[in-house]
């Protein structure tokens, strides 16, 4: 089941529904989403909680992505791809938060 929601709430962010994507990527988590795969998760509730405006519950989630790269069958250059990104992103919200960007 938690695929499922998992691979609708990718479904509801393609559509532009943030907060129904938050919902089903919330409800993944709690249905034991692989822990492998979590990254993505806390990657796609960053961005919809970033385009809420919530920027500070944003970086915690890109926070928790980083934190779940630990646990993925990535290897390791494409963990540090991904570490880049998210840092990438952290930072923007960062700019924001500060009213610079």
């Amino acid at each position: 089941m938690a695929l499922a929601f998992a691979n609708r709430s990718a479904l509801f962010m393609r559509q532009g529904k943030v907060r129904e994507c938050i919902k089903d990527s919330t409800m993944a988590l709690s249905s034991g989403y692989p822990d492998h795969l979590r990254y993505k998760i806390f990657q796609r509730q960053a961005t919809c909680l970033s385009k809420l405006g919530m920027l500070k519950e944003a970086k915690q989630y890109y926070k928790d992505a980083v934190a779940s790269l630990d646990f993925t069958k990535l290897n390791n250059e494409q963990k540090k791809v991904l570490q880049v990104d998210i840092f990438t992103k952290i930072d923007i919200l960062e700019r924001k938060e500060e009213g610079t960007q």
